[in-house]
């Protein structure tokens, strides 16, 4: 799961915290989430990338999109 705030993987049926925004601490993070978040080795940087580069990206994933 994608989200502006962190990239959750979904594993035998727990959350695993893969990446989060650099701002945000994780204690942060968990205290506005429902659910209990895992570690399973190093949580990465999440990287937000710019809006012209978001749009290419929807671009090639739809097949056709303006921004």
């Amino acid at each position: 799961m994608y989200t502006s705030l962190c990239v959750v993987d979904v594993s035998d049926g727990r959350f695993v915290l893969r990446e989060k925004l650099a701002a945000i601490s994780l204690e942060d993070l968990q205290s506005g989430t429902g659910a209990t978040l895992h570690r399973d080795g190093d949580v990465g940087d999440l990287v937000v990338p710019e809006l012209g580069e978001l749009c290419r990206v929807v671009y090639i994933w739809r097949g056709a999109a303006t921004c």
